[in-house]
């Protein structure tokens, strides 16, 4: 049979990093995570469009905007890491500079997240954020270690008051 596919031209705009190709799986039950796997309707017991992949995992896949003095990220780089399956895999952060308000947080094993280049890719976060990547989760078990895990590519910055601490 002929697979049913689209082409989405951007997550929020048309070429704005989010876009891709999806396949449509009608036996498919998985929850919809934003970036990968669309429920259409957010209704259905059963049928999904799938995102066709090859690569690490883009943060703008899931909404992510690289606008330093508008957007805030922390939901969407967090659902692009949640994503990955449980043996682990990369996260792209394309070149932007990406504000997040919240601690993103790495529970999985064996997790690279990846930017463009020091000069190319940047967090930006208020310097009173406890932290602004944390490996691990204590309500995970094994000391709340997550191992084998990388940031490359990329720099964080720190700035007093510049940007609301979430939740």
């Amino acid at each position: 049979t002929a697979a049913t596919i689209v082409h989405l031209l951007g997550y929020h705009t048309p070429s704005d990093g989010g876009g891709g190709v999806f396949r449509w799986d009608a036996g498919s039950t998985l929850l919809d995570d934003g970036g990968l796997t669309i429920i259409p309707n957010g209704a259905m017991t059963k049928g999904r469009w799938r995102r066709v992949t090859s690569g690490p995992v883009n943060i703008r896949w899931f909404g992510a905007s690289p606008d330093a003095c508008g957007s805030e990220n922390s939901a969407s780089i967090q659902k692009a890491i949640d994503s990955l399956p449980v043996s682990g895999g990369a996260v792209l952060f394309p070149a932007g500079a990406y504000r997040v308000a919240d601690t993103i947080r790495v529970a999985r094993n064996s997790v690279a997240l990846i930017g463009e280049g020091v000069d190319a890719t940047t967090l930006l976060a208020d310097a009173a954020l406890p932290a602004v990547v944390r490996f691990g989760d204590a309500a995970a078990g094994d000391n709340g270690l997550a191992i084998n895990c990388s940031i490359a590519r990329m720099s964080i910055d720190r700035q007093e008051g510049t940007i609301p601490i979430g939740s």
